[in-house]
């Protein structure tokens, strides 16, 4: 079962002697703080709900006002913390799309059923992503692109790919 919460950022710093906070954004689209009523962070092992009073994004930075944050001393126990939403405030994904953290962890096959390896993890380069796959023979790095990738269902743990194109386009470390 996929977690129930979803990482968007990470505070880096207080900003100014408000209480406000600067954001590291780990989602497409800044802006989807603009909305956000509501977020959590971790607490020990468990979510703490948090309110978020007022944001801003400039260029590629995030700036909140979260309740109970009046000034820098407050704000600067959020340094460090990751924000997540919980799936039900999560932005809606289009058809084809899967959230980062429902990736890892999945089994990657060729078309023909031969598996290949687990996918540790997502390399955003800007062009497109690159899986991370540990493999027996080592790392394998595969670029999702249409052709290679032939389907993604985190929902089966699964990512099924293309062997022809794999051995075209990915690279062993």
């Amino acid at each position: 079962m996929p977690d129930s919460y979803i990482a968007i950022g990470k505070i880096t710093r207080p900003q100014g002697v408000r209480g406000q906070v600067k954001v590291y954004p780990m989602t497409d689209d800044a802006n989807r703080f603009l909305a956000l009523d509501e977020a959590y962070v971790e607490d020990g092992a468990a979510y703490r709900k948090i309110r978020v009073v007022s944001a801003s994004v400039r260029g590629s930075d995030v700036f909140l006002t979260v309740e109970g944050a009046a000034d820098r001393e407050a704000a600067e126990r959020f340094r460090g913390k990751i924000i997540y939403v919980d799936r039900e405030h999560a932005v809606p994904l289009d058809a084809g799309q899967a959230f980062i953290c429902d990736i890892i962890g999945c089994a990657m096959q060729t078309e023909d059923g031969a598996l290949i390896g687990k996918i540790e993890d997502v390399i955003e380069t800007g062009a497109n992503d690159v899986f991370q796959v540990k493999t027996p023979k080592g790392v394998l790095l595969v670029p999702v692109i249409d052709g290679v990738v032939i389907s993604m269902k985190p929902e089966d743990k699964l990512v099924t790919v293309n062997a022809d194109r794999l051995a075209e386009t990915s690279l062993y470390q």
